[in-house]
């Protein structure tokens, strides 16, 4: 699909949620180019489903034989009885058109095909993908896959797949759907869960996602209710608008979405073409993109587990205010450290508790964090009072405790899990992390609500990401503007142009004059009132002052002449191929607060808009914020207090504040116009954008088409 083609479907309005209910609730499954032998990819799936319960009729094909696995087998699909709901292809790559029509026959609405030599072979096996493709949407099939191990659903019993997670047998049931565009790493991934204790409702392994990919499951889960977390791991998007869709409709559903995305690297960017390039490279918007849409993003495996562990035991956090309990002075160091790296807070305890507390603990710490000490082996009832304590008058959202290895000691664990049950009683809205190092009595704890970790610093990070998918799922929904009618744009835009398009939409620009030569500057004198800033103006030179093509802080008809001869020999030096219109003559502006807004065709999320402190140092600075465009004035001021600088623009240290209304409407303007126009703008910038006290202005913009 071309880049134009794809921009307009990112705009085609929100994705169509496909119905996949086929594919994961079949009631009759052929298997083509099913195994007698369970350990073959062919026979895997029939008796992996031999274990899982699956209450449907399975239809082995194979000409070969006439029984396999105990099963009556046919040897075609044609001679099948009755209606298939669900194939699954285990053939070569060359019979499986046929094989996907032959099922149409029969009725089938799903498909997942296991057989590789489509798209990840080269160009050949992609034109036969998306023949395939083509056919299965005019039979009216969703197709898993191809290249993929399929998947399993916990409720019905299809275990469609050749993972070898199921090989002994099904793994607990419970919240958590694993969707992954790798299948032996989303296999891996279903392993660790299952070493993990978690209650595993769906797998699903997308392969090459010919058809079905990561945001139609994503889509599907947010409103399946045996579903409460999903968990995913990628490599790619190839529709970001469509996942951030599906990840809406999952935040919408208060259900969390946790993405363990690989491939940060910065190739592709075209960086020496604008600033805005630089520093919204692919993995930063889709960072940001994704966050905004209220996924939690994990850079590691352990963490996808430990988020995937935290909210499908537990409810997000409901607040940021933690307790810390520890019979360990070191330990309320190290937790205090890592609660703040969280963004969670310590309250103080109130003065009051704080005294009745030193009764029981005369040489601990009772702030908060609160250390019992050991003393606490003599005396279990502290640990008793300061929970409760911490709960009730401190008001925690949270409390994490750390308890070394007490809780498996034979002397005194039984003691100590008795007054932990007997503190967190009636508290059960509320979550409770035990940091200790006593496996065996995990899931005692588990059973009463609360969360265990045996490192303290994994703690807290998992209860402060816990608290921000909170957050983000209490966020209202949030709605783009409509995208306003392309502009008729040149064939190869200069600075001039790009500033008249941009103050013709609403975006404040400078006042800016045209001179063909140095005399025609020096003529411009009489309407400037003030120094001027003179630049070539060309469409080929993006960045005018590596060329030396700008002069600044000019005054009078004679240095204005002077700046024009200057600046048009110096670009015509440094670059003798680029076609030079000019000089653009505009009035000097100084003060405010420089910004830069720009905008840039992601290649997964189509536009995306980029606002961030520093002006000509955004790179140094990095201190960008980014949406997808379009926003509205709302989405733009939410932009703008994700800043690090944000306290510059409301007014720090005494400064006063700019005009932040005037900025969040210039970047809604701005965004709309990026946006209708992405099919033939692959960037847009303006840089500086200068804000004061009582408004915003443009001093330079830039296009590059593409």
């Amino acid at each position: 699909m071309s880049q134009a083609a794809r921009v307009d479907q990112v705009h085609a309005g929100p994705m169509t949620r496909r119905d996949l209910t086929p594919l994961f609730d079949p009631r009759v499954i052929a298997v083509v180019g099913a195994s007698d032998d369970p350990t073959r990819i062919g026979g895997r799936p029939i008796a992996h489903m031999g274990r899982s319960g699956y209450a449907g009729r399975i239809v082995p094909v194979n000409p070969k034989y006439d029984i396999i696995q105990g099963l009556p087998a046919v040897r075609s699909l044609a001679e099948a009885d009755g209606t298939i709901d669900l194939v699954i292809v285990a053939v070569a790559a060359k019979h499986v058109p046929q094989t996907l029509a032959d099922a149409a026959d029969k009725g089938a609405r799903a498909a997942v095909i296991f057989s590789s030599g489509f798209a990840e072979v080269g160009a050949d096996g992609a034109a036969a993908q998306d023949e395939l493709v083509a056919m299965a949407r005019r039979l009216g099939i969703v197709m898993l896959g191809p290249n993929c191990l399929g998947h399993y659903a916990a409720a019905s019993g299809v275990c469609a797949t050749f993972a070898s997670l199921f090989e002994r047998a099904m793994p607990p049931r419970g919240p958590l759907a694993i969707v992954s565009q790798s299948g032996a790493y989303g296999t891996h991934i279903g392993l660790l869960a299952v070493e993990r204790g978690l209650g595993i409702s769906h797998m699903v392994t997308t392969g090459n996602e010919a058809d079905i990919g990561l945001a139609d499951c994503v889509s599907h889960f947010a409103h399946d209710p045996s579903v409460n977390v999903i968990a995913c791991y990628s490599e790619g998007l190839a529709d970001g608008r469509a996942f951030l869709a599906a990840a809406e409709e999952a935040r919408g559903a208060g259900k969390p979405v946790v993405m363990l995305k690989v491939g940060r690297s910065a190739e592709g960017q075209d960086a020496a073409r604008s600033h805005t390039a630089s520093v919204a490279g692919d993995d930063r918007v889709f960072g940001e993109l994704v966050a905004e849409a209220g996924v939690l993003r994990v850079d590691t495996t352990a963490e996808l587990m430990e988020a995937a562990y935290t909210l499908s035991r537990r409810p997000p956090v409901a607040g940021r205010r933690l307790g810390v309990i520890s019979v360990s002075g070191g330990a309320c160091v190290l937790m205090a450290d890592a609660a703040r790296a969280s963004a969670l807070e310590l309250p103080a305890l109130p003065e009051a508790a704080q005294r009745r507390l030193r009764e029981a603990i005369p040489m601990g710490a009772v702030r908060n964090p609160v250390d019992t000490t050991g003393n606490a082996i003599n005396d279990m009832s502290v640990i008793v009072t300061a929970m409760r304590t911490m709960l009730a008058e401190g008001e925690m959202d949270a409390v994490a405790a750390f308890f070394l290895n007490w809780a498996a000691s034979p002397t005194i664990g039984a003691r100590l899990r008795a007054a932990i049950a007997e503190a967190a009683r009636g508290y059960e809205d509320r979550t409770i992390a035990i940091v200790m190092t006593a496996e065996e009595h995990r899931s005692e704890f588990e059973a009463m609500g609360m969360l265990v970790f045996d490192d303290p610093s994994h703690a807290m990070r998992a209860l402060g990401r816990s608290a921000w998918v909170g957050e983000a799922l209490a966020r209202p929904p949030r709605s783009a503007p409509p995208v306003g009618t392309p502009a008729t744009l040149p064939e190869r835009v200069d600075e001039a142009e790009a500033t008249a398009l941009l103050s013709a939409v609403g975006v404040p620009m400078v006042d800016v004059h045209v001179a063909a030569d140095a005399e025609a500057a020096a003529a411009l004198a009489q309407r400037l009132n003030g120094p001027a800033a003179v630049k070539v103006l060309s469409p080929d030179i993006a960045h005018k002052s590596d060329v030396g093509g700008v002069r600044l802080g000019v005054t009078g008809a004679a240095a204005l002449a002077e700046a024009a001869d200057a600046v048009l020999a110096a670009a015509r030096r440094a670059a003798p191929q680029a076609e030079v219109r000019g000089v653009l003559v505009a009035p000097m502006v100084s003060g405010g607060v420089e910004l830069i807004l720009g905008g840039r065709r992601d290649p997964a999320f189509g536009p995306v808009v980029v606002i961030g402190l520093g002006g000509l140092f955004v790179e140094l600075f990095e201190d960008v914020a980014i949406a997808a465009a379009p926003v509205d004035k709302d989405g733009a001021l939410r932009l703008l207090r994700r800043l690090r600088g944000w306290p510059l623009l409301a007014g720090a240290r005494g400064r006063p504040p700019v005009d932040v209304e005037a900025i969040a409407a210039a970047i809604a303007r701005f965004s709309m116009f990026f946006a209708a126009n992405v099919a033939t703008l692959a960037s847009a910038e303006v840089n500086p954008l200068v804000a004061f006290p009582d408004r915003v202005l443009g001093l330079d913009a830039a296009f590059t088409r593409g």
